[in-house]
């Protein structure tokens, strides 16, 4: 029986499980995954104060999510970036390192609790459990603010959100 993509072998007489490939990053200690069909490739972060990478003959906007998401700046210049496309942005996604790659089947996937009620929604499409922890599953669309695709990234030193 020929596999389709995204779904996992079961044993007889059960369902298919859907899965999908997570990139897993840090930022500030925290654990946060992206769906790996955003993310183009992943680099050395520049080491000047560049606004863009430009990588394949596309530009890449640098978004700081240190600075997106309030937390303090990082001294170290071994940070990565993520090179992502979303419906109708992309990005270079300034992270502190990459964790891993993961497979995680639908049941793991849980919608944000009503308790983030703020700009975080937007931020994050859901969280996951992955052994022990939880991780904030990264909306890529949201963080790129596709719904005003005229409106430039948020500026790398710019507070959380900020146009």
């Amino acid at each position: 029986m020929p596999l389709r993509r995204g779904w996992a072998l079961t044993t007889k007489g059960t369902r298919p499980v859907v899965t999908h490939r997570y990139v897993m990053f840090s930022l500030d200690g925290a654990d946060y995954a992206i769906e790996a069909r955003y993310v183009r490739h992943s680099l050395a972060a520049p080491v000047g104060p560049d606004e863009e990478v430009f990588f394949l003959g596309r530009s890449y906007p640098i978004l700081d999510l240190r600075a997106f998401f309030g937390l303090p700046p990082l001294a170290s210049r071994d940070r990565l970036i993520l090179m992502v496309e979303g419906e109708r942005r992309n990005a270079a996604l300034l992270i502190d390192t990459v964790t891993g790659l993961v497979r995680l089947d639908e049941a793991a996937i849980v919608s944000m609790p009503k308790v983030f009620a703020g700009v975080e929604r937007r931020w994050f499409r859901s969280l996951a459990r992955i052994s022990s922890r939880v991780v904030a599953v990264i909306n890529v669309d949201g963080i790129l603010g596709v719904r005003d695709s005229s409106a430039p990234l948020p500026a790398l030193s710019g507070a959380p959100g900020a146009a």
